[in-house]
């Protein structure tokens, strides 16, 4: 299965384990890595796995609920709710040199901790609009996922790389 987290989750790292809510524990190798997008594609050998479904097609509306997944500073299978609060780029909140400036991001209010980067933030029809990323350390309650539709276009280039 492919599995889809933040760059700055496993940049660096030797083993890269991924451990499911069911318990089970593996270890993924890994497809393809976006340091400037923030975003990794995994692969666990296996049986079995669960996913969630990407809405790539249409942006989240200001106001719509969320729900943020995570391990919030350690602790696991923690959610969150909130709201979406805008749709920015990383120009636009004065992003760091090392992120693309285009890079489409969800602002939310659901709590984003430490912990959360890779997780799912979650429409009510359970559908996936974004990917936790980040908070911002200056203000309360102002936190970022990498929108659905810059995931989709990273697991569609590691689906043709795979094919190749």
């Amino acid at each position: 299965g492919l599995v889809m987290t933040n760059a700055h989750v496993v940049v660096g790292a030797r083993d890269i384990g991924v451990k499911l809510s069911d318990g089970r524990q593996f270890i993924a190798s890994l497809v393809r890595i976006d340091e400037r997008g923030d975003m990794a594609v995994l692969r666990v050998e296996g049986e079995k796995f669960s996913s969630l479904t990407l809405r790539a097609g249409t942006t989240p509306l200001q106001g719509e609920p969320v729900l943020a997944f995570g391990a919030p500073v350690g602790l696991q299978q923690s959610v969150t709710r909130g709201i979406v609060s805008a749709i920015r780029t990383v120009a636009e909140i004065g992003g760091g040199n090392n992120i693309t400036p285009e890079l489409k991001l969800i602002q939310t209010d659901a709590a984003i901790n430490p912990g959360n980067s890779g997780g799912p933030l979650i429409d009510k029809y359970g559908q996936v609009v974004g990917m936790n990323t980040f908070k911002l350390r200056s203000g309360e309650g102002i936190g970022f996922a990498i929108a659905a539709e810059e995931l989709s276009r990273m697991l569609e280039i590691s689906r043709v790389k795979k094919q190749r």
